[in-house]
């Protein structure tokens, strides 16, 4: 026993998983802080502007997230020659990008027009276009590192990253500057992680791979594959169900509300920011054959433990409320003070439906695809239902327990009736 432990240890990739896990979950906490800080420099009306262009940022960056899969999954399979692939793999996304620069110009045409799209600042709206392009180049170079398992840059890189977002909210917090100075600091932090990755796979280039016409057509199969696409759809669907209320109030709400529901969504991703690297730490698990008979045991204990932090966030966010809110946000937010226990309620909704529908991902299961089913649904009711925070935070708390519910159900049906071993079980 004691010989299999020391030997887990001494395995790099679980060596390297526990310090990305560990560095992911310190990158996230930093990163609530610089919501918190920003919350308290800017003010209800300018922290729904950045967290109104962080939801857009996170949606238009979903392409650019499944593509790192197909990226990782192809560096993996070359096993000694991962390297060279993975330098030959860098001038293959700059061949593109200088074949299709023309798509810029309309990206470029667009960026006067958004402040008006999207009701938000001009000096936000101006900023988030060229923020997105940072960030999906800046996911590429990312996804090569982690093909690479190079787990030490890839954690150094977040902590940085997310260091450099937490002093634009330190800066702007005890010397003042505004949003412009928030906004800065942001920008910079997506171009650390591109110079950066740029400089340590560079410094590590070795003889390329010449990448044929027949390896470009693998790379192209592997971005359309079913399982890719039926990824995409999948977390595009998780993705809109926790961003697309939050753009739907900057654009039709008033400053000082947005800032309010930007907020109390805050509170409610307090338990994901706290899970999710396990959540990411589960979808490998569940990926793995060799384990298979304890997957069931493993999520029945992680939907367990997630209903009793479900329960205890409850109890603390609906008595103590205001004492929450004055501790991380100040007076200013006072107006979120009643809704802070359906804020629980969404977080631990959200939470388990994430994890869960990484198990079916993992399990190549179409139940992944049950939420993108229903997001026209909660789409219709976002635009339909009326227009107050109660109405909007009511209508999030209600479709996510459905959803959640619908989860376990579909759960609860493979494990009884397929089984462990894709067999019916009597």
């Amino acid at each position: 026993m004691r010989k299999t432990i020391r030997g887990l240890l001494r395995n790099d990739f679980i060596k390297g998983s526990a310090l990305l896990t560990t560095t992911t979950l310190i990158a996230n906490v930093l990163n609530y802080f610089f919501n918190v800080l920003a919350a308290r420099a800017l003010g209800p009306t300018g922290f729904g502007e950045i967290t109104a262009m962080l939801s857009y940022t996170v949606v238009l960056s979903i392409p650019m997230s499944v593509m790192s899969l197909a990226v990782i999954n192809k560096i993996g399979s070359k096993g000694e020659n991962a390297a060279r692939f993975a330098a030959a793999l860098q001038d293959w996304f700059f061949s593109k990008v200088r074949k299709w620069w023309f798509l810029f110009i309309p990206l470029a045409i667009i960026i006067p027009f958004v402040p008006r799209l999207t009701n938000l600042s001009p000096v936000v709206g101006y900023a988030l276009i060229p923020y997105v392009v940072l960030i999906f180049v800046g996911a590429f170079y990312g996804s090569v590192l982690q093909g690479l398992l190079l787990f030490f840059w890839i954690s150094l890189i977040n902590i940085i990253t997310s260091s450099l977002k937490l002093s634009g909210g330190i800066l702007v917090l005890t010397a003042g500057g505004g949003i412009g100075t928030v906004i800065a600091f942001l920008l910079l932090s997506a171009i650390i992680p591109f110079v950066s990755s740029y400089i340590i796979l560079k410094r590590r280039q070795t003889h390329k791979i010449h990448l044929t016409d027949k390896l470009n057509k693998r790379l192209t199969h592997a971005l359309l594959n079913r399982y890719v696409i039926t990824t995409f759809f999948s977390i595009l669907a998780i993705t809109l169900l926790n961003n697309l209320d939050i753009i739907f109030v900057k654009k039709f709400f008033s400053p000082e509300s947005a800032g309010i529901y930007s907020s109390w969504s805050l509170f409610a991703k307090i338990i994901l920011y706290f899970t999710g690297p396990l959540s990411l730490v589960s979808f490998i698990f569940f990926s793995d054959t060799t384990s298979k008979k304890s997957h069931e045991r493993i999520l029945t204990f992680s939907l367990g433990i997630l209903t009793i932090i479900g329960i205890v966030s409850y109890i603390f966010y609906r008595y103590f409320s205001l004492f929450a809110i004055h501790i991380l946000f100040g007076n200013k937010f006072d107006a979120v003070s009643p809704y802070m226990g359906s804020a629980s309620m969404f977080g631990t909704f959200y939470t388990t439906i994430t994890f869960v529908n990484n198990y079916f991902l993992a399990k190549s299961s179409n139940y992944s695809l049950m939420l993108c089913v229903l997001i026209p649904i909660y789409l219709y009711l976002v635009v339909t239902v009326p227009r107050t925070l109660g109405s909007l935070i009511s209508l999030n708390v209600y479709f996510s327990l459905g959803v959640l519910v619908l989860y376990l159900v579909a759960y609860g049906h493979m494990f009884f009736y397929n089984g462990a071993n894709g067999k019916k079980k009597v």
